[in-house]
């Protein structure tokens, strides 16, 4: 029993993994001439998606550190995406938010990666990619995963 719980843990491990790479490859790609990396993308859409946040609210929910985030966050607000504002709930953690510029960066990235999803999605089945969501998400398995994984993480 726990070879195969080992083995299915490796496999969705490979899967996962070669699917990140697979995507931050063409992410990469594709905004190569917006001089755009796939970490202030992920900034951006998290921001156009979820509104404004501090650095440790991001970090927290990429699962980087809040260093990074932060070397990320400088590189955007240098181009004028991105703002710090006050925060009611900590003077001393700024919330970050999109400027309108940034705004208009969200949505040419978005414009840009358009014909590759349409790509990729006639190439898939609705199907296959609602059961591998819904099972990701079944009994918090997304959840937990990412939560053992920064339990055994930060133990080290």
């Amino acid at each position: 029993m726990a070879d195969t719980l080992q083995l299915a843990l490796d496999r969705l491990v490979d899967s996962v993994t070669l699917a990140y790479h697979r995507l931050t490859s063409a992410s990469d790609a594709l905004h190569a001439g917006a001089a755009v990396s796939t970490g202030q993308r992920a900034i951006l859409l998290l921001l156009a998606r979820r509104g404004p946040m501090t650095l440790s609210e991001i970090a927290r929910d990429r699962g980087v550190s809040r260093q990074f985030v932060q070397r990320l966050a400088q590189d955007i607000s240098r181009r004028g995406w991105i703002i710090a504002q006050a925060n009611p709930h900590h003077r001393r953690s700024a919330k970050l938010d999109l400027t309108d510029e940034g705004r208009a960066a969200v949505e040419d990235l978005l414009k840009r990666e358009a014909p590759l999803r349409t790509r990729m999605a006639a190439s898939l089945r609705f199907a296959d990619l609602k059961q591998v969501v819904e099972t990701l998400a079944f009994a918090g398995l997304e959840q937990r995963l990412a939560a053992a994984l920064t339990r055994l993480t930060t133990a080290e």
